[in-house]
Formats: C-alpha cells, sequence, structure tokens
C-alpha cells in the first residue's frame, strides 16, 4: 500500500489563519515563511479504505466522546449506519460513526481522535448529501485544515451546536429540492469525500508520497506508543 505524508509548507495562508487563528498563525505563517516543514508524525493511505469496526474493539473513551453527535442526530431523524476507521499510520487514534437520514438524502459523519498520549482530543460533526454534477454539500464545524475540494459545496460554521449545524444542513438540501440525490450507500458516499480530499491535497502539493524507511520509521513509532487505529478527526 502507497502512503502520503503532509508538507506543510504548501498550505496557505489562509488555511492556517482559518484552523489556527490568533499568536498560533503567526507561528505557523512564520515556519511557512521561512519554509520549516513540519516532523512527519502521521501517514495516510493513497487510496482511502474505510474500515468498519465494532465500537467494542475501539478505545472507549472514543466511543463515549461520539455519544453525544450520535444522541443528537437519532433526535433529528438519523439512524446509525456503522461506525468505522479510516487507518493511518502515526501518531492518531480516531473513530467514526456514520448515521443516514430518514429521508435518505444526507450522511452524518461524527467523527473523534486524539493523539495517542491522551494529551489531545477533538470531536467533529460533519453533514454530507450528493447533489447533481457530480457535486456534494458538506456543512460542518470548520474544524478541518485544507480547503474543501473543488467538487465539495462546503459550509464551515465554527463554533456551531450539534443542532445547529443539522439545522442548517437541513435547509441547504431543502433549498437544492430535486438536485440532491438519494445515498445508497452510506460507505461509499464517506469513502468518496475522503478520497476527494485526498486527491486534492495532492494535486496542491500538500501530501506527497511517503519512502519505504518514512513508513517503516512511522510504523516503529505508532508500534511503541500502542496505536490501534485511526481516523480523519477533521
Amino acid at each position: 500500500m502507497d502512503y502520503l505524508k503532509l508538507d506543510s509548507t504548501r498550505i496557505s495562508f489562509g488555511e492556517y489563519r482559518r484552523w489556527k487563528p490568533g499568536p498560533a498563525f503567526l507561528i505557523l505563517a512564520g515556519c511557512k515563511i521561512l519554509r520549516v516543514k513540519f516532523p512527519t508524525e502521521i501517514l495516510i493511505p493513497a487510496v482511502t479504505r474505510i474500515d468498519i469496526v465494532e465500537p467494542a474493539t475501539q478505545p472507549s473513551d472514543l466511543v463515549e466522546t461520539l455519544g453525544e453527535p450520535i444522541r443528537i442526530c437519532r433526535e433529528s431523524g438519523y439512524e446509525l449506519s456503522f461506525w468505522y476507521i479510516t487507518p493511518v499510520i502515526g501518531t492518531i487514534v480516531g473513530l467514526g460513526a456514520a448515521l443516514l437520514h430518514s429521508d435518505g438524502l444526507t450522511v452524518a459523519a461524527a467523527v473523534a481522535g486524539r493523539t495517542r498520549d491522551g494529551t489531545n482530543r477533538e470531536v467533529h460533526l460533519g453533514l454530507a448529501s450528493r447533489v447533481l454534477g457530480g457535486r456534494y454539500l458538506v456543512t460542518g464545524d470548520g474544524g478541518s485544515l485544507f480547503d474543501p475540494a473543488p467538487e465539495v459545496e462546503s459550509l464551515r460554521l465554527r463554533g456551531r451546536s450539534y443542532s445547529e449545524l443539522l439545522h442548517a444542513h437541513a435547509g441547504r438540501v431543502n433549498s437544492r429540492g430535486t438536485e440532491v440525490m438519494a445515498v445508497d450507500d452510506v460507505r461509499e458516499l464517506v469513502g468518496e469525500l475522503e478520497q476527494l480530499e485526498i486527491d486534492a491535497n495532492r494535486r496542491r502539493g500538500i501530501y506527497v508520497p511517503a519512502s519505504t524507511a518514512e513508513v517503516a520509521e512511522i510504523t516503529r513509532k505508532q508500534d511503541a506508543g500502542g496505536v490501534v487505529g485511526g481516523g480523519d478527526a477533521g
């Protein structure tokens, strides 16, 4: 399997500013100007893999963290389709839960991730619907670092509650009417969106191939730290 690493110098100033506003942005901007690359700590597969898992086999803290967004989604007409991981190599342990709305038009992905030492944990909720013309409506909390792929019509609502995100996406779906297509395969849609982001970032040079030596070294560090899985927490 081929893996990709991040070239932090290719991330735009705008992406850094949106991701880490305030003093942290100045540090990131300085590193970009000086072309200082961040150490490679995580590798992602060049071809997305969505592995369905049982929550009992995953870190209990991540399962518990996803309880609230799952509950709120269910109260808004969503049903749990499956738990999943997107396997990576490195310092991140991640877990996702995919849900489908009762109208069959929107998939919700609740994703939690943390560093292997447990010092940094995040949880995000994203909503996605497929529309005619090979495009996607995506609504989220703004936690992603990267600009969306060209095929994605993204609405980022930083700081909004899960209920507000669900309501905002429902409004977008209603406004597009018959353009919105039914979701026949939840796993396929989740994988499509993951792959679109990877491909877009490869074209921009943000993701570049990792060498065999880098894969071996990051795998060694992962095994030493007991990392059991990966996911996109953004």
